[in-house]
């Protein structure tokens, strides 16, 4: 706060006030981090850094409209930001407009093509969306280009076990214990898909 006040109007006041609001909203003083992006952005509408952190507490208080409006003004600035992207996605699940969340992450992953995280972002939506046909075919092209992708990889052997394709999770499950020897999520997965395939021993 200190910082904020010796650095009055400039720049330096504003990035201090942002950082003190994400503190306080950390700390679950959320009215106080409100006002302070407010005054921010009263002076600085174009302020990413507090537009997406105002947008996080409107979608926290379901005004999902604000939300909208503060992230797609942060895309602006940042067209290629990943985070700001899948943010306004989840805004729009929460003003129940599907079609807008699917179209907004295919974007990010049209213009970020060689992003693991925009591809994987679009998968788990869509499987959330009840539509894991058309996740699969995101994560296999991931898997494709990425095989040591774990979290791909671990995503494609649930979406197999929900489309009836036990040989596949197994598939995916086994690669998963080469790769993580020491993790318990591939051989869980192995057992899921045997299961499913009737090989209870």
């Amino acid at each position: 706060a200190r910082v904020a006040g010796d650095a009055g109007d400039r720049p330096q006041a504003i990035t201090a006030r942002v950082r003190i609001a994400a503190l306080k909203l950390q700390a679950g003083h959320v009215d106080e981090a409100s006002k302070l992006l407010d005054d921010v952005l009263a002076e600085n509408p174009a302020d990413p850094d507090a537009l997406v952190m105002r947008a996080q507490i409107s979608i926290r208080r379901g005004d999902s409209s604000r939300a909208i409006t503060d992230l797609r003004a942060a895309l602006r600035d940042q067209p290629t930001s990943l985070p700001i992207t899948i943010q306004l996605a989840r805004a729009y699940v929460q003003s129940g407009d599907q079609a807008l969340a699917e179209q907004t992450l295919r974007a990010a992953v049209q213009g970020n093509p060689g992003d693991a995280q925009a591809r994987l972002a679009l998968a788990q939506f869509l499987v959330e969306k009840g539509e894991p046909a058309k996740a699969r075919p995101v994560l296999e092209q991931l898997v494709k280009d990425d095989p040591n992708n774990v979290q791909a990889l671990e995503v494609l052997a649930r979406i197999n076990v929900l489309l009836k394709d036990p040989a596949g999770s197994l598939q995916q499950a086994n690669t998963l214990q080469t790769l993580r020897p020491n993790s318990a999520s591939g051989y869980y997965l192995a057992g899921v898909a045997q299961q499913a395939q009737q090989n209870t021993d």
